[in-house]
């Protein structure tokens, strides 16, 4: 029995670390959207976390939305199953639509962001290898 509770505490140490293992910049920085931004679009502003395919968390922080752009901060990480180590970088998005953003990686990857009713997002990535999904919630600080 304290094999299987020694088990129990190891995977939810596991669990709990995974959203902090995500590294972002020191400068990372959210601007309050102009009052010209749609309300549904102003809605990505901020920091979102989440974990692809329940294996690789992901936090996306939107810094800046504009009329003509999306500046974003990409940030991933530590997963053993998919070999990476945490990691960011700061990309380009625009809105597809009201709900939906799309950010353009250098992998080449897309990641599109798609606001859901309740508040959270659901996220595809797609690039040459297997599509990986995730629910985003928004981290309040």
């Amino acid at each position: 029995m304290s094999r299987i509770r020694s088990l129990l505490v190891m995977t939810l140490l596991a669990a709990g670390c995974a959203a902090t293992s995500v590294a972002l910049p020191p400068d990372a920085k959210v601007e309050t959207p102009a009052s010209s931004i749609p309300r549904e679009q102003a809605a990505f502003a901020g920091k979102w976390q989440g974990v692809w395919d329940g294996k690789l968390p992901h936090i996306l922080v939107v810094e800046r939305i504009t009329p003509e752009a999306v500046d974003v901060i990409y940030a991933t990480g530590h997963s053993m199953e998919w070999r990476t180590n945490p990691s960011w970088t700061r990309a380009k998005g625009k809105f597809v639509d009201a709900r939906t953003l799309a950010v353009t990686l250098s992998r080449p990857a897309t990641a599109t962001y798609v606001m859901q009713p309740d508040g959270t997002i659901d996220a595809t990535y797609e690039w040459a290898g297997p599509r990986a999904k995730a629910r985003l919630e928004r981290v309040r600080e």
